[in-house]
């Protein structure tokens, strides 16, 4: 599995590095204009912006964990009912 994981990043190295040069590039600007620009809107921009991305966060999580736990549930379930019943019946 991690051989796999290996040879997909080596085959797409350029775009990672590109992606993170991005990254870097882009808040090293958005530190050089707020040096000109005021600090409590900026301050108000960030909070808001973290604050949607937390909400859609927590949506797709409460969506993703009542499947997780409904297949894990059932997996759990079978695994040891099986033993269970084997005993048992012994």
């Amino acid at each position: 599995m991690l051989r796999k994981i290996w040879n997909h990043l080596k085959e797409y190295k350029f775009a990672l590095a590109f992606a993170f040069a991005f990254g870097i590039l882009s808040s090293l600007g958005f530190g050089a204009s707020a040096a000109s620009a005021d600090y409590q809107q900026i301050t108000d921009s960030v909070t808001s912006t973290m604050s949607g991305i937390k909400d859609a966060a927590l949506v797709v999580i409460a969506a993703v964990a009542g499947v997780a736990i409904l297949l894990f549930g059932g997996i759990f379930i079978w695994k040891y009912g099986k033993k269970i019943f084997a005993v048992i019946s012994k």
